[in-house]
């Protein structure tokens, strides 16, 4: 069998994800929405012209705050107390950051990939483009400096 020359889009956006996600720990801001107990949140970041988002399978915007500072598997061992298991986390991302109108505005969702613990992904929209060689640039010059 002929080996494949590029990558399909579902494993591109599983390489972005991976790449992304150190970069959204550390650079990432928690927002929320919702109303309490039930409230969600997101982490977002801002990566050269990207704007990356983060969604949670945790139903309460405090766990993402305290994310640095408790282990991973604390925070899983909740998620499964609470039955939250089958939440998937979600990655979005948007190009062309750039101002308008005195805020700023993003061109079309080219990413919105979700995944669960256990290994699934499911790519619900995956734009075609340059942005995945974009984005990946911009990730690893930022995890250089």
């Amino acid at each position: 069998m002929p080996a494949r020359s590029r990558p399909t889009r579902l494993e591109t956006a599983l390489i972005i994800r991976d790449q992304a996600l150190p970069f959204i720990r550390t650079h990432g801001k928690v927002t929320r929405f919702g109303i309490p107990p039930r409230d969600t949140g997101s982490v977002k970041a801002i990566c050269g012209k990207f704007r990356l988002d983060l969604g949670s399978p945790f139903n309460r915007a405090e766990l993402l705050r305290r994310w640095g500072e408790e282990s991973y598997a604390r925070a899983l061992q909740r998620q499964i107390s609470r039955d939250l298991s089958r939440l998937p986390w979600t990655l979005d991302i948007w190009p062309d950051r750039r101002m308008a109108g005195g805020h700023w505005v993003y061109g079309h969702k080219v990413l919105n990939l979700h995944w669960y613990d256990a290994g699934a992904a499911e790519l619900i929209t995956f734009r075609p483009g340059s942005w995945p060689g974009e984005l990946l640039a911009a990730l690893t010059a930022a995890s250089l400096s």
